[in-house]
């Protein structure tokens, strides 16, 4: 038992350190994450943007309540990779 209580403190230890720097890595990932899920957003919404002015000057009037006009910015904004 004597010779167990130092590996125990031991390994402890090591897995103190792991689990520290898997935690650090953990938060600089997610940080960049949250960044490029910013910057993704920005770019669909300027997407957005731009569908609307394209459907608009091609699907209305639409004479069919709008569908003709959201089908197209719909399929627009899935052609650039945003929904």
């Amino acid at each position: 038992m004597i010779r167990l209580a130092p590996l125990i403190v031991s390994a402890s230890g090591v897995t103190i350190v792991v689990g520290v720097a898997v935690l650090v890595v953990a938060a600089a990932v997610s940080l960049k994450d949250a960044k490029d899920e910013d910057a993704e957003k920005e770019r669909c919404k300027k997407v957005k943007e731009d569908c609307l002015v394209v459907c608009s000057r091609s699907s209305l009037p639409t004479g069919d309540h709008g569908f003709k006009f959201w089908n197209c910015v719909n399929r627009c904004m899935e052609a650039a990779g945003c929904r």
